[in-house]
């Protein structure tokens, strides 16, 4: 292969690249990741897309708590001080089975993704924490 034709391979590499990153897509600013604490399953990358919408990428959670919520709290490490954040579809039930799926969820009113200190699948029956992530200190939500 000749000069001129190992440049325009080079070129085309590049190219093919960049149409690779500029197609890849965009789920907000990283939260962060659960860390599974119990024997349920908890997965998922968090990504704020603004101030009260979360988005969870490949969200894994078994179902069989009796009382589990995706949970938050403004202060300290996950515990019974904290609220729900509803499901995707804006309930307060408990939290069905999940097998990595990408959900998103919009936090109740009054409640900012930037107030947040920590996120987690908690269950109100045991007071038991299946898996959380702690949210950055002064972390700023996108703008929409």
């Amino acid at each position: 292969m000749d000069l001129a034709n190992r440049r325009l391979v080079v070129i085309l590499l590049v190219l093919y690249n960049v149409v690779s990153l500029c197609q890849a897509q965009y789920h907000g600013k990283l939260v962060g990741t659960f860390t599974d604490k119990s024997s349920h399953d908890i997965a998922g990358t968090v990504y704020a897309e603004d101030d009260t919408t979360l988005r969870i990428i490949g969200f894994r959670y078994d179902g069989a708590g009796p009382d589990a919520f995706i949970w938050a709290g403004e202060s300290g490490v996950p515990s019974d001080d904290g609220f729900i954040i509803p499901d995707e579809e804006g309930r307060t039930v408990k939290l069905e089975a999940y097998d990595n799926v990408d959900i998103r969820v919009t936090l109740p009113a009054g409640k900012t993704v930037s107030s947040l200190a920590w996120i987690s699948v908690w269950c109100r029956e045991f007071g038991a924490n299946f898996g959380d992530l702690t949210v950055p200190a002064n972390f700023i939500a996108p703008a929409l």
